[in-house]
């Protein structure tokens, strides 16, 4: 987690200037959702047309993409010192597909996952409950088995996305070869992991106007710069960790 930190922090300049353009477009996006809400808490729902979806739509799909692109010269600036000093800044292009062909498949698989693990609890759930006959007992049956699968999750998603490093490096190392040399750093995964779990719970409040606030990483009780700037830092801090664990790991030296 010290590591991490240090890196992430150390580096906020050349972070900015590589993740600058999505940044402007997660600005733009939270901007046309704002409006949106206004104009719906305002009576004209009408107003809000297909045009406005298929621009956000093309929004989040350009921001994704200049994201992964940024992601990996990110990987590349902690890993190899790799650095161009244009305004707008050059990606291995190559790299970048690969990547995001990579994570596309990792984020697939991991849905499929969660869905398989999901629908075991729920059928665990509504047999607990035909059994004791009350939810709130098969909840609370279930309260602690929820928070081991959690924990199992979690080490699987950051065990299969270090894997994302190797492909941003250009470095053809197997997805098997990664999670094995991840085996040992179960407690480490999990303690690295505990800054981002906090930013990414929702901060819920009692207003009557919290739902209609536009939500970053499901902080709604915050004001819209300071949901930004949380989003943008949980998303650096998990590239961070990832890149921090790879080289600590699978190629065993420190950054």
């Amino acid at each position: 987690m010290k590591t991490t930190c240090r890196l992430m922090l150390s580096n906020l300049t050349v972070a900015l200037h590589l993740f600058w353009v999505p940044i402007v477009i997660a600005c733009l996006l939270v901007c046309q959702q704002t409006y949106l809400r206004e104009l719906i808490r305002s009576g004209a729902r009408e107003a809000v047309s297909t045009e406005h979806t298929m621009a956000a739509l093309l929004l989040i799909v350009l921001g994704i993409l200049l994201f992964m692109r940024a992601a990996v010269a990110w990987h590349r600036w902690l890993m190899l010192g790799e650095r161009n000093r244009w305004l707008w800044p050059r990606y291995p292009e190559n790299e970048a597909a690969k990547y995001f062909a990579r994570a596309l498949l990792l984020l697939l698989l991991s849905l499929c996952v969660f869905v398989a693990v999901s629908f075991v609890m729920w059928l665990a759930f509504i047999l607990l409950t035909l059994i004791f006959g009350q939810t709130f007992l098969a909840s609370l049956l279930l309260l602690i088995p929820s928070f081991f699968l959690l924990f199992l999750f979690l080490i699987y998603m950051v065990r299969v996305n270090v894997s994302l490093i190797a492909v941003a490096l250009g470095k053809n190392v197997p997805l098997q070869e990664v999670i094995s040399r991840l085996s040992s750093a179960n407690g480490v995964i999990f303690l690295t992991c505990l800054p981002l779990l906090l930013l990414m719970t929702r901060i819920t409040t009692t207003s009557d106007q919290a739902p209609a606030e536009p939500v970053v990483l499901g902080v709604a009780a915050l004001p819209l710069p300071a949901q930004l700037v949380i989003g943008v830092l949980a998303c650096l801090y998990w590239l961070t960790l990832l890149t921090t664990l790879y080289a600590r790991y699978v190629e065993g030296r420190a950054l």
